[in-house]
């Protein structure tokens, strides 16, 4: 895993974010597998936060940065919330749906959407639109941002 990290970058960040995801492995495997699986809400949210702290481990800067974006985004810095960040214009209109709709869309939706309508033609028809014009709105938001580069091309 520490081989795996080296391979995404020639930092130390990157060797840390691969033998995080080797120790996380290790430790599903030999303890909380049977565990999670018994209680699907809180594997659903372990599985959210393992992800999101290995981003963290694999955007840092350094191994400093690390603790200073984690000690950030525990309130380190002050108080701050979504609506203080659009009054500043920290985060505008698109961006607040985007975290609205991703919050929504991490949870198990379609699952429950599926059960609600159950064998519905109109349900799955929903479903599958509203899948299709998420992606599309997801693909139209990637093509207007800037130029970037696929990362591989920059090593």
């Amino acid at each position: 895993w520490g081989l795996t990290g080296l391979w995404h970058g020639a930092a130390w960040t990157f060797i840390v974010w691969g033998m995080y995801f080797g120790v996380i492995l290790i430790m599903e495997r030999l303890f909380l597998r049977g565990r999670l699986e018994k209680i699907p809400v809180i594997c659903h949210i372990y599985t959210i936060c393992a992800f999101m702290f290995g981003w963290v481990i694999f955007r840092a800067e350094s191994i400093p940065h690390i603790g200073s974006i984690l000690s950030a985004l525990a309130g380190r810095n002050g108080p701050g919330n979504l609506i203080e960040l659009a009054e500043k214009n920290f985060v505008q209109l698109p961006q607040l749906i985007a975290i609205i709709a991703g919050i929504i869309c991490a949870m198990p939706v379609s699952k429950y959407l599926k059960k609600f309508f159950g064998d519905s033609p109109v349900g799955r028809v929903f479903i599958d639109v509203s899948s299709a014009v998420a992606l599309i709105c997801c693909i139209f938001s990637l093509a207007v941002d800037s130029y970037n580069p696929f990362i591989y091309f920059i090593f």
